[in-house]
C-alpha cells in the first residue's frame, strides 16, 4: 500500500513538472516592463561656480516594452527572437558649488535631477531551457540600435549668506536677482547623440516564471561593447536589470 503511495505520488509529480510546451510549437509572447540601467565605469565632470565636480553614475528607473516570438527545439528548449523598446541610461546625485566667500556671501548653484536619457530598438536572441512547466532559464546575445540619447538636468542659483546659511536671493534664467519667493529652476536639455555609438551589444542572462501563459521574466544585461565615441574618454557599457509581465500566445 504505502509502495503504491509514493509510486502515485512519483507520477502525479513527473505530471505536474511536465513540459505543456512541444517541439516545434511556435508562440508570440508580448511583454511590458520597468528597467533599471546606469552606464558602468562613466563617471561626468560638471563645472559650476568655476569647480570641476566629478558625479558617479547610478541606475535610472525606465520601462520597456516589445515581443518575442519563440520556437521549440525539443520539449524543454526553445530559442526566441524579439524586438524591444527600451529606455536606458542612467541618473547622477544632485551635488551644490559654492564660490569663494566675499564678506560672508557666496555664489552657489545646486544641480539636480541629472539624467542622460536613451532610447534603444533592443533585437535579443535568446535560448531558453525550460526546467518544468513553470520556470525557464535563459541567456542570448542582444544586438541594439541607439534611437536617441539626451542629457537633462536642473540648475538653481543664488547667493547664501554663510553665517545664516540663508539664501538672500535666487537668480532667474537671466541671471538678475528674482522677484519671486520660492526656488527658480532652470530645466536644460541637450542633445548627445553624437557622444554614443550607434550599436550596443550585450549578453542578456535571466530566469523566468510561467503561469496560465503569464510570463513573468527578469533579465540583466551586460554591455560587451564600449559605446563611448568620443576619442581619449573612458569606456563606457550599458548595465541593465529588466522585469517584465508577458503573455504566451501559441500559434
Amino acid at each position: 500500500m504505502r509502495r503504491s503511495v509514493v509510486l502515485l505520488l512519483t507520477v502525479m509529480l513527473c505530471v505536474a513538472v511536465k513540459a505543456q510546451r512541444e517541439a516545434g510549437q511556435w508562440s508570440l509572447l508580448p511583454k511590458l516592463g520597468v528597467t533599471l540601467s546606469k552606464l558602468s565605469g562613466e563617471s561626468i565632470f560638471f563645472a559650476l561656480q568655476g569647480t570641476a565636480n566629478e558625479v558617479k553614475t547610478s541606475m535610472k528607473p525606465a520601462f520597456e516594452a516589445g515581443a518575442e516570438v519563440e520556437y521549440m527545439t525539443s520539449d524543454n528548449i526553445g530559442v526566441s527572437l524579439g524586438v524591444i523598446f527600451a529606455q536606458q541610461g542612467a541618473k547622477y546625485k544632485d551635488f551644490t558649488s559654492m564660490s569663494a566667500p566675499d564678506n560672508n556671501v557666496v555664489d552657489f548653484a545646486k544641480c539636480q535631477d541629472m539624467k542622460i536619457n536613451m532610447s534603444y530598438l533592443n533585437v535579443p536572441l535568446m535560448c531558453n531551457f525550460y526546467l518544468n512547466d513553470r520556470f525557464a532559464v535563459k541567456i542570448g546575445v542582444q544586438y541594439g540600435i541607439l534611437l536617441s540619447s539626451k542629457f537633462k538636468y536642473s540648475i538653481v542659483e543664488g547667493q547664501m549668506d554663510t553665517r545664516t546659511g540663508k539664501v538672500i536671493c535666487y537668480y532667474d534664467a537671466q541671471g538678475n536677482p528674482s522677484t519671486g519667493d520660492g526656488n527658480v529652476f532652470n530645466t536644460k536639455e541637450e542633445d548627445i547623440k553624437n557622444a554614443y555609438k550607434n550599436i550596443d551589444v550585450s549578453i542578456p542572462v535571466g530566469i523566468s516564471y510561467e503561469y496560465e501563459n503569464v510570463i513573468i521574466d527578469a533579465r540583466y544585461r551586460f554591455g560587451l561593447t564600449d559605446i563611448n565615441d568620443i576619442d581619449g574618454c573612458d569606456r563606457i557599457r550599458n548595465s541593465v536589470v529588466s522585469l517584465t509581465v508577458g503573455y504566451r500566445i501559441n500559434l
